[in-house]
């Protein structure tokens, strides 16, 4: 990890040295971020955004407004920090179908058969959202996660659906979490990602 704090120290250096030392010091500073990225977890690419941020970036556009089903090529991995209610249900029937569609828009027909349950996680300003989980996941996130435990959902952006010209139901669909039992691998794991 290089800290954007030692960058702009490095950036200040002396400007009195020969051009020979400022000439090294610049060529170093261009090489690092391009031999750190190639070592960089897959997971640094997942930034630390709310769905809010990214509800907020797309509800007013005139494609969504216009629109009841809205799907994405960028699903703008996040990473945020929530509490784990306790609740889980199974997805809903508009919920379901939406992901359906969505899968076949990703041509990943039959993936949505993956995706049975949704949790319900509660954010630090105490609003609580629905998110989708893998099976797969499920288990693990079970066993890993209680009630009231604090972790980090690594989120995509599916999209929205709803009537046109009418709020949406946004659709998040988790892809990973932290919890106790593996903070340590986590925190080894984004300690590659550039800040």
């Amino acid at each position: 990890m290089l800290p954007n704090k030692r960058l702009k120290l490095a950036a200040r250096g002396p400007l009195g040295r020969s051009m020979k030392f400022v000439s090294i010091r610049l060529a170093t500073l261009l090489c690092i971020p391009i031999s750190l990225s190639a070592q960089a977890s897959k997971w640094c690419s997942y930034q630390l955004r709310t769905p809010d941020s990214i509800i907020a970036w797309h509800t007013e556009s005139e494609d969504v407004r216009g629109s009841d089903f809205i799907a994405t090529a960028d699903p703008f991995p996040s990473r945020v920090f929530y509490y784990f209610t306790g609740w889980v249900r199974p997805i809903a029937d508009q919920r379901r179908d939406f992901l359906q569609k969505y899968f076949v828009f990703r041509k990943l027909k039959g993936s949505d058969s993956l995706f049975q349950r949704e949790v319900e996680m509660k954010g630090r300003d105490g609003e609580s959202l629905w998110f989708p989980i893998q099976e797969t996941m499920f288990e693990d996130f079970k066993s890993e996660v209680s009630p009231g435990d604090s972790t980090t959902l690594f989120l995509l952006w599916a999209g929205g659906v709803g009537p046109k010209d009418h709020a949406k139901d946004w659709i998040f669909l988790i892809n990973e979490f932290t919890s106790a039992r593996s903070r340590k691998f986590w925190a080894d794991e984004l300690a590659s990602c550039l800040r």
